[in-house]
């Protein structure tokens, strides 16, 4: 795998491949593959090797770069179903729901989105859920609904309910819902770690907008 990657093997791909069928067991020689495979593209081939991978044995950083690639990928409900594992392995919360409720946002299968997100609510009543829910019914356009829930949280914890539910209400509220709810948020996510220098020369290059908290 060092010889690979410091590119002295002109196709280090089939090496790698013929590597495995010697050794199939060998992580190292499938961790070099899958970054190899990832740095050329082959997004199919690197979301193969990583379930080999998990299926040899857990690792939270070879789970993200596979849910990563399903984003990628366009494959929402394996992705809903990658981050959910990472979740139960005590990955962190507040990223990969986050993901979660961008992703059921952005269905085009409303009923699937809005009822996966009310389990969630339903099964864990909390702030954060709370958000996804009423997020979800936001980007469907069911206001009545979001609206509602927004005020039984309010009834319930009047001072523990954070801005982002406050702000929520206050959109959907407003006479300009429809112009409120146009507004989107685009989430980027690197398939491997990148340093602050290399997300801000991407940022720089795509001429992103970030938040102000950013």
């Amino acid at each position: 795998p060092s010889l690979v990657r410091d590119s002295v093997l002109e196709n280090p791909i089939l090496l790698l491949k013929k590597a495995l069928n010697n050794a199939p067991q060998n992580r190292d020689i499938r961790m070099a593959l899958l970054e190899h495979l990832i740095d050329k593209g082959q997004f199919t081939e690197s979301i193969n090797q990583c379930d080999t991978l998990l299926a040899q044995k857990y690792s939270e950083n070879v789970a993200t770069v596979h849910a990563r690639l399903l984003y990628s990928c366009g494959e929402e409900r394996k992705t809903l179903e990658a981050a959910e594992k990472i979740l139960q392995h005590g990955g962190d919360e507040e990223y990969w729901m986050g993901l979660i409720s961008s992703l059921l946002a952005e269905m085009k299968d409303s009923v699937f989105a809005i009822e996966k997100a009310r389990t969630y609510y339903d099964e864990n009543p909390n702030n954060m859920t709370t958000n996804l829910y009423v997020g979800v019914l936001m980007e469907h356009q069911m206001y009545d609904k979001a609206r509602e829930i927004i005020n039984q949280q309010l009834e319930k914890n009047p001072k523990n309910l954070d801005i982002l539910s406050k702000e929520l209400a206050l959109i959907i509220n407003s006479k300009d819902t429809t112009t409120q709810a146009k507004e989107k948020v685009r989430q980027y996510l690197p398939l491997l770690n990148w340093s602050s220098q290399d997300v801000e020369e991407f940022i720089k290059e795509r001429g992103i907008k970030c938040h102000p908290l950013y």
